[in-house]
């Protein structure tokens, strides 16, 4: 890995670039957020697709994996440069932070579904295809997690243990 230089380190975002990441920030959770309050106040997440859910924190783990690969010196400067304040970390990572909320608030969404699964057995079903459907979605959640843990994994050690040649040595 590359030395980290004050320049990576201590490279602090305009106000306006602060201001605009906080705006997103705030406003990714403010989007899943009524959703996550309809689920908890009718203590029912029927209507929700789960392959949906899956399908969004999927998707948004992998973009965070790939965000945490890209910016790793700027992360690693938190821990690498010890007179390095909280919220200079916290300022030099925001972009890591805007991707991390979208993901954060799919699993907060998926667990909310699982917790508030309709368990009510309708007209044509039984007791029998409700508990496999629950399973099911229980196992698409499971996947999701697992398959990005090995992702990340995979990304690292392609990434960091030099396994792989970077295209730019080739010209």
């Amino acid at each position: 890995m590359a030395i980290l230089s004050n320049a990576v380190c201590y490279d602090a975002p305009s106000t306006m670039s602060l201001s605009l990441a906080i705006f997103l920030i705030l406003t990714t959770f403010a989007s899943y957020f009524p959703q996550m309050l309809a689920i908890i106040e009718a203590k029912s997440s029927a209507g929700l697709s789960f392959l949906s859910l899956a399908n969004g924190l999927l998707s948004g783990l992998l973009i965070l994996i790939n965000t945490g690969i890209l910016n790793w010196d700027k992360i690693m400067c938190c821990k690498a440069v010890p007179h390095q304040d909280f919220t200079q970390c916290l300022a030099n990572n925001l972009v890591v932070e805007q991707v991390a909320v979208g993901p954060l608030c799919s699993l907060i969404l998926y667990i909310l579904f699982l917790v508030y699964f309709d368990h009510t057995v309708g007209e044509g079903e039984t007791r029998r295809s409700k508990l496999r459907e629950y399973f099911f979605c229980l196992a698409a959640f499971a996947f999701s997690l697992v398959f990005s843990v090995f992702t990340a994994m995979t990304a690292f050690l392609l990434d960091f243990g030099n396994f792989i040649t970077p295209l730019y040595m080739y010209y």
